[in-house]
């Protein structure tokens, strides 16, 4: 009679199961199977209390009267005369289940291996294996392993723990949704302490969002049923092809690994006898430890050499099957989609429930078909009331057409054009038995959403006077960080480069062409002492003046190193880290996405000569000095808000500030992690993960480098509360959004961008740094001043005024509302 509240078991393990992308029940029994056996494998430190017998006992107990009381019901189970309830109780304590008597084996283990002794491993009987596998089947018959939409509208939050998801009188509270997703147990605790504080702006906003009715876009499910398995039969196919074309190469990359990996042992071995010589013939302790130490050096460095060598190696395996692979994975997901899609396709009203993170951004709790999810689950989705197009409906509509194909770097007036010229394609699209294999509709950026856009438009062209249209019509932000910090600083060249001033142009500005054309400049001007390491002459090596020749030659490769005669150095080379740099980060970052974007999509990592981590840093420097040039105001800011989070880490506490106007209370913690390495044995094959857990102490690094981000981050979902709620007003009641994009029926799109303008604005008026500054120095004990004081003490304590940041007084707010392009 005993309960799992008594014993206070973690749940975590079986938790995680709402949020797996499963594709079929085979792989859901088989992922089940491989989380649950996490729970049964435990690390023998010597600081643990926990006795390992007695829990197993405790679990023994409960599993008995479980197994038992499931076994003698699974008939029930299948007839469904179990309530949701009673599923959702079982699927979450199924774990249990595992640890039954009986149900695993003891793993023997190498004794010779020292790292064997840290664990006991264990594996599942065939018995148990046998006898569970009609419990599970039913279970995840019932109970998908992740949350999906909802088929009547979503309880309204009344506060944090309240909303979201319907549940019975009899589930237990441990169950319920939080409107905020947490990490760890204080976050938890700090998220229900606001339970009557929580803004009621705030959850209005989100209850807004969530009252949004959704049905499938049945056009385009039926014509992506068919291509996507074609899809995934070519690929399999052509995976088996490559495999059976590069047999010989797979298995010579294998015999040599093999052999490198023999090296490194010989190495291994000969360094310890040659250790143990110097011990036998030396006498002198220093001498012996001088020795050891030389020895070890050159152990390192052959050691590394042959790391490399392998390395290179496996990549070249992963390269040849790396393309197909990866469209592979993304099938999988898409067919999952297309399962979630087809189960509720005959429903005139599904629905989506929300969850924000504790910045405030706002996340769907339903995994992959949802409006956030990729372009095939946006265009699977649709609004399910019908609105006419109204006095400028056709207008949005024809701008998210050419939008969806890339046509978007173009002035409204030329997408309109582009449509119209188009029309027939349009049409063919359509008629055609197979649109997938069109041309005109293959070149789409977005392929599926401008396949949705396709039939929509083809309806209207039918039925002009009384069509209603029902997809979401979208409108996207230009580069949103930018756009904030542009504004925050008072920047009056950087908020046109990013569209939130008027400029003389008839075209939305790019930033990132911008960025492209500077880096291009700063790379046409290096010389080779600029490749050179800050030294004296004399202690410049020949192999600093052969790194610097050599890079000198990869930078005129990337000038001009298409077949064209083009620059590789376009607005694709910069954009991720024009994108991720007004969100904090770093010249490391910027180096890793420079390497990733040359490996996949320029793929000429082999035709660089120089030492590339270290070219890649200095392309990376580059990179910030072009953005620096183009957006001052962005540097400004991360150098200001850094020096504000490194004060107040300093003091060991979360930093804490509440957003304008809606008043969501945003607490950044980054605590410290300890890692855990956990083995597992499932089919005959012996597995190792990582699993990291946070520690109760906070991490003043990861407080510093989140701070610039989050405070953006906060800002962006501001600006989205204020915009749900003043367009609601309007009469707007269908939204849908993923951050720095919102989308509304064609009809109200002009509204929409209307109010977009208005709440920026009012965000710009409030001085949204000085009022931040303000209530952080207040919280946190800190002084406001205009230069930082020579005093150590005094300095700890300061932050610099942010007013003596701004770089145009002449800002003129009131312009934004002439922005013809501020989300378009």
């Amino acid at each position: 009679n005993k309960t799992i509240d008594e014993y206070k078991l973690s749940q975590k393990q079986a938790f995680s199961l709402w949020t797996l992308p499963l594709n079929s029940t085979q792989i859901s029994y088989a992922t089940f199977i491989s989380l649950t056996k996490l729970m049964i494998v435990k690390e023998k430190e010597e600081e643990d209390k926990i006795n390992p017998s007695s829990e197993q006992q405790i679990i023994r107990d409960i599993g008995e009267t479980l197994y038992i009381s499931i076994k003698n019901n699974i008939d029930n189970l299948r007839f469904e005369k179990l309530t949701n309830e009673h599923l959702f109780e079982m699927v979450s304590e199924l774990f249990i289940l595992f640890e039954y008597f009986n149900v695993i084996n003891k793993v023997e283990k190498n004794k010779e291996d020292e790292e064997s002794d840290k664990f006991d491993i264990y594996e599942f009987s065939r018995e148990f294996l046998k006898d569970s596998k009609n419990i599970l089947d039913t279970v995840i018959k019932y109970t998908p392993p992740f949350f999906e939409p909802m088929v009547v509208p979503p309880l309204e939050w009344k506060s944090v723990d309240d909303g979201g998801y319907l549940r019975g009188d009899d589930v237990s509270t441990k169950y319920n949704l939080l409107i905020q997703k947490t990490k760890t147990k204080m976050d938890r605790k700090r998220v229900l302490a606001q339970k009557e504080s929580v803004s009621k702006d705030f959850l209005k906003a989100i209850n807004i969002l969530q009252a949004t009715k959704w049905k499938i876009n049945k056009k385009v499910l039926r014509v992506v049923s068919k291509s996507i398995p074609e899809e995934i039969k070519e690929v399999k196919k052509r995976i088996k092809e490559k495999r059976k074309e590069y047999k010989y190469r797979f298995n010579q990359i294998d015999e040599e690994v093999e052999k490198l990996l023999n090296q490194k042992n010989s190495i291994d071995a000969n360094y310890k006898g040659k250790i143990e010589t110097i011990k036998e013939i030396l006498i002198d302790k220093e001498e012996i430890k001088q020795k050891q130490k030389e020895l070890k050096k050159k152990k390192k460095k052959e050691l590394n050499d042959i790391n490399t060598k392998i390395a290179k190696l496996l990549k070249e395996k992963k390269s040849i099957l790396k393309d197909l692979k990866g469209k592979q994975n993304k099938l999988k997901v898409q067919e999952k989609i297309l399962e979630i899609a087809q189960k509720y396709k005959d429903f005139e009203e599904i629905y989506f429930t929300w969850q924000v993170d504790f910045r405030g951004r706002i996340y769907p709790v339903q995994a992959l078909l949802n409006p956030q999810g990729e372009d095939l689950a946006k265009a699977l989705l649709e609004f399910s009331d019908k609105k006419p197009l109204g006095e400028d409906g056709l207008f949005w509509l024809k701008v998210h057409g050419a939008n969806c194909y890339g046509v978007d770097k173009v002035s409204f007036e030329d997408r309109i054009k582009w449509v119209d010229i188009n029309e027939e394609k349009i049409k063919n699209i359509v008629s055609s038995s197979k649109p997938f294999e069109e041309e005109f509709l293959q070149n789409a950026d977005d392929k599926y959403r401008f396949l949705a856009f396709c039939y929509e438009y083809d309806e209207y062209l039918k039925n002009p006077d009384d069509f209603k249209s029902s997809i979401p019509v979208a409108i996207d932000g230009s580069n949103n960080g930018f756009q904030h910090i542009a504004t925050l600083l008072r920047d009056i060249e950087g908020a046109k480069k990013v569209n939130v001033l008027p400029t003389d142009s008839d075209k939305p500005e790019d930033i990132y062409n911008e960025v492209a054309k500077e880096l291009k400049g700063i790379l046409e001007k290096v010389d080779e002492n600029d490749l050179l390491p800050n030294k004296l002459e004399e202690e410049i090596t020949k192999e600093d003046r052969e790194y610097a020749k050599k890079a000198l030659e990869d930078i005129k490769l990337l000038l001009t190193g298409k077949k064209d005669e083009q620059s590789y150095i376009d607005r694709k080379f910069v954009k991720k880290g024009v994108m991720t740099d007004s969100y904090g980060a770093g010249t490391s970052t910027k180096a890793d996405q420079i390497k990733e974007f040359i490996e996949d999509e320029l793929n000429i990592e082999d035709k660089l000569q120089s030492n590339q981590s270290k070219f890649l840093f200095f392309l990376a420097k580059q990179l910030d000095k072009a953005i620096d040039k183009v957006a001052p105001s962005s540097q400004k800011y991360k150098s200001w808000i850094n020096k504000v989070a490194e004060v107040i880490s300093k003091q060991k506490k979360p930093i804490t500030w509440h957003t304008p106007f809606i008043g969501f209370e945003v607490t950044q913690v980054e605590y410290k992690t300890k890692e855990d390495r956990i083995f597992t044995t499932f089919g005959g094959k012996e597995n190792s993960i990582k699993i990291k857990s946070y520690i109760d102490e906070i991490d003043p690094k990861k407080q510093k480098q989140g701070l610039p981000p989050n405070f953006i981050h906060s800002l962006d979902a501001t600006h989205l509360y204020l915009t749900i709620l003043s367009s609601y007003e309007e009469g707007i009641d269908a939204f849908a959004t993923v951050h720095d994009s919102f989308a509304t029926h064609a009809c109200n799109v002009s509204t929409l961008s209307k109010k977009l303008k208005e709440e920026f604005k009012k965000l710009a008026k409030y001085d949204v740094l000085d009022n931040f500054q303000k209530e952080i120095a207040k919280k946190y004990d800190l002084e406001i001043v205009d230069e930082l004081s020579k005093d150590k003490d005094k300095k700890a304590k300061q932050i610099i005024d942010v007013k003596n940041l701004y770089i145009d007084k002449d800002f003129d707010i009131d312009l934004i509302d002439e922005a013809k392009y501020f989300f378009a």
